[in-house]
């Protein structure tokens, strides 16, 4: 495995993360701003953080391989570069989705055209090179909620069918690295007696 395709994998992951985590604060915030919408905004904030705890996941798999490997230690061969390029993919894909997610309960203050979130993600991506552990890339919401208005909450109700197809497309992301996480769990139990992996 390249260890900087890994350090991008995981520098990729834990920002999207921590982005997840900031979205579902906003998602509960916006819930206490707009409650005719409460069980549409509870499903999808359902969906951000369930996808969020498996990136997590991903991520501290992904986080011991890198420091193995600074150490000069094996790689566990579940993350081949193939792998690792699929982990950042899926990734990629969900925070696509968790933009989007942000751009419709914003009711148009934030832009989720496709050119508009192709350049966010290219962005992102460019910051990635100069990721380290102790220097994650942080990925900061466009959205202030506390100046909701009124026909921001009417604006909303024409475009809440969105987020049930977001709630879907994340639903298959977080399938996606769910298989990816049980393979890497399953590999490390076959692999339990290697001296210096993360206690399961």
């Amino acid at each position: 495995m390249d260890p900087i395709t890994a350090l991008g994998a995981a520098g990729s992951v834990v920002g999207i993360v921590g982005f997840g985590i900031q979205l579902s604060h906003i998602l509960t915030t916006f819930i206490s701003n707009v409650t005719s919408a409460r069980r549409d905004i509870l499903a999808i904030k359902y969906q951000v953080e369930s996808t969020t705890s498996v990136l997590r996941g991903i991520y501290e798999y992904l986080a011991w391989e890198v420091r193995n490997l600074e150490n000069g230690g094996q790689t566990f061969v579940v993350f081949t570069n193939q792998s690792l390029h699929r982990v950042k993919g899926t990734a990629d894909r969900c925070l696509v989705v968790f933009w989007r997610v942000e751009a419709t309960i914003s009711c148009g203050r934030v832009s989720d055209s496709d050119e508009a979130l192709e350049k966010k993600l290219k962005d992102f991506n460019k910051r990635l090179q100069y990721y380290t552990p102790e220097s994650p890339v942080e990925i900061e919401s466009d959205l202030a909620l506390d100046t909701l208005r009124v026909r921001d909450r009417v604006r909303f109700a024409l475009q809440r069918g969105k987020l049930d197809d977001y709630r879907d497309q994340l639903q298959q992301q977080k399938q996606d690295l769910q298989i990816l996480l049980q393979i890497v769990t399953l590999a490390q139990h076959q692999q339990r007696s290697y001296d210096g992996y993360p206690p399961f």
